[in-house]
């Protein structure tokens, strides 16, 4: 009888056993990222979650809260959003935040709450140091030493809690090793809604002891390293310039500089006396992924005007993927963020090898979208304006024409800091004679110091570097005749000829205006037709590599930059639619000027512009 109960028993808990397993469900797999439902993670569902924030849209995906959430904080907030946005632009590799994962994330602890606010650890980028030497009568003319450190947040939301003390230590070598302690950061996590909109904060550490010959400082928060840089007692050391780890191959090089040189003349003469600014790289690199789908005659005449004739087309595909990986790298010395993407109208049959291609080779990120509807356009700005950190907001403007089948979008942004910055307390206004001849009063910044420099009977030319050196702006002054006639003569043989004239030379007198320039050139498809790609813009092109019986019907570029004392901040976007059916030496740059910001590891011409007028 007790044997027949422990089986009994034993036979009761199995089925109950079993029947547990059969009642509760198998729990789903989250899809981070998708929320719209549609199986896929694009721009389309980064749009949404910008919507639901800005808004309070709730997206289509049932389980969209879910998939929203990033961070797996119980929350979708503005965290989940530079989440999505670093996965969007390639920063990340994969979706939720994974602390652990390469790229550019780095390991963040678990943050302790307190109440309604918790730790918080900015990531690297968003936080900036510098080296800060005061020598002005508001000193006493006596050089005062501090740290200046810069903390940039993304939203509102956040408080410094605690700004810690500099501390100090000495190694064994006679090192100064300089450290922060106590620095307290916090986000708020609590239900209500919270009145801080801190955006950014500097936070100043004067330097007190004696400073040895290097001397490496180590920003940390809650005792974690975040960032640091080292310097001497007088400046900032200089980083290595960052290498070119591929094979350099100059045929691209030479071909990417002849087509800024012949595309600057073409722009210039709608201009000669106005400011211009355009990126070379950003139209080239939109042109070449849409090159991808050429053929036949319509591929030469494309290739001609690239200068892509004695190149073949996997070499071209190999430098642009050797470019993007290397421009990754740069970070932080400098700030070079290329995006790439394509929207296709939706239903619209394109050959996927298209596709692939360009997301293999410019790391493109491919979507299709409903041109039909009213926030089709907002949806492809609001992908520019975040690739751009919001330097360029607008570009497509609708309705969208029933006939484009296609946009491909190229957007960079730079941002730079000078190797050796200006102290703005030198900048003085000064006068600018501008093209006409006119003599206009501008903020000139000021700064005696090494540089290279180069002086011919045609031309002045000074280097500026950027960081450690891996980015450089080229300043250019014509020492006779007019601005717009020498650019008129300029060429990819003027340009190698005047890098190669530039030696380092003493205590060079350098005087630049501070300027910001927002342009976009006129009428590109005739500035383009005009060096020869008429073809492509006809019913007589022939993309079917992409699809059949299409041609570029569209094609706008717009570019800004800022220079001031402590660098350069420039963006730009192209985008493409197809479409169916005796003195000490000086560089006084007080006259109009043209300028170059190049990478120097590879020679690739990155913008360029004049500056004529103020």
């Amino acid at each position: 009888m007790i044997r027949f109960l422990k089986i009994g028993s034993f036979t009761l808990a199995l089925v109950v056993l079993c029947q547990f397993f059969i009642t509760v469900p198998v729990r789903a797999e989250v899809a981070y990222g998708d929320l719209n439902g549609d199986g896929g993670i694009d721009a389309i569902d980064f749009a949404y979650l910008r919507d639901y924030l800005l808004r309070g849209r709730i997206p289509p995906a049932t389980d969209w809260e879910k998939n929203a959430d990033l961070y797996k904080d119980g929350e979708v907030d503005s965290l989940d959003f530079a989440i999505f946005r670093q996965y969007i632009l390639g920063m990340v590799p994969g979706l939720p935040f994974n602390p652990g994962q390469t790229g550019n994330q780095t390991v963040t602890p678990t943050p302790m709450i307190q109440g309604d606010w918790a730790q918080f650890i900015p990531q690297p980028e968003n936080v900036a140091l510098n080296l800060v030497i005061e020598n002005s009568p508001e000193t006493n003319y006596k050089n005062q030493k501090y740290i200046q450190v810069t903390i940039t947040f993304n939203t509102g939301g956040y408080r410094i809690a605690d700004e810690g003390k500099l501390m100090s230590s000495i190694s064994e070598s006679g090192e100064v090793n300089l450290y922060t302690s106590g620095v307290q950061i916090e986000k708020y996590v609590g239900n209500g809604g919270v009145t801080q909109a801190l955006t950014y904060r500097k936070i100043k550490y004067p330097i007190d002891n004696q400073l040895a010959d290097k001397v490496y400082f180590d920003f940390r928060v809650y005792d974690r390293s975040v960032t640091g840089f080292a310097f001497k007692g007088n400046s900032i050391v200089a980083p290595t310039p960052i290498p070119y780890e591929a094979t350099v191959n100059e045929k691209f090089i030479d071909a990417n500089s002849q087509f800024a040189a012949n595309l600057f003349k073409e722009i210039n003469e709608d201009d000669l006396d106005k400011n211009v600014f355009f990126s070379p790289f950003s139209l080239s690199m939109a042109l070449s992924m849409v090159y991808q789908g050429a053929d036949a005659t319509t591929k030469e005449a494309m290739g001609r005007v690239l200068n892509y004739s004695e190149l073949t087309t996997e070499e071209i595909n190999q430098s642009y993927r050797e470019h993007l990986n290397y421009f990754k790298r740069l970070y932080p010395e400098v700030e070079l963020n290329v995006a790439n993407s394509i929207w296709t109208r939706e239903g619209f049959e394109v050959n996927q090898s298209f596709l692939d291609t360009n997301k293999e080779v410019f790391d493109s990120q491919n979507s299709y979208l409903d041109f039909s509807k009213t926030d089709a356009c907002d949806v492809m700005n609001e992908w520019i304006s975040d690739a751009t950190k919001g330097k360029i907001e607008k570009m497509i403007n609708p309705p969208i024409d029933p006939d484009m089948i296609m946009y491909l979008i190229n957007a960079i942004y730079f941002n730079g800091s000078w190797m050796d910055q200006f102290d703005v307390t030198q900048t003085r206004d000064s006068a600018f004679t501008n093209i006409k001849g006119e003599s206009k009063i501008v903020p000139m910044m000021s700064k005696n110091d090494n540089y290279k420099y180069a002086e011919t009977s045609e031309y002045r030319a000074v280097e500026l570097p950027y960081g450690s050196g891996s980015v450089s702006m080229y300043c250019i002054l014509p020492e006779a005749g007019n601005l717009n006639d020498f650019i008129a003569e300029f060429d990819n043989t003027k340009w190698k000829e005047i890098k190669g004239k530039l030696s380092m030379g003493s205590k060079i007198v350098l005087k630049l205006p501070r300027f910001k320039i927002d342009y976009q050139p006129k009428d590109l498809k005739d500035k383009l037709t005009a060096l020869g790609m008429a073809e492509a813009f006809s019913k007589n092109a022939d993309f079917s590599k992409i699809a059949d019986k299409i041609w570029i019907s569209d094609i706008g570029h717009k570019a800004v930059i800022d220079v001031n004392e402590k660098g350069t901040e420039a963006a730009a976007v192209t985008y493409i639619g197809m479409g169916t059916t005796s003195m000490p030496n000086s560089f006084i740059a007080d006259k109009p000027f043209m300028f170059v910001i190049a990478d120097n590891a590879t020679g690739t011409v990155l913008f360029m512009g004049k500056v004529v007028d103020f």
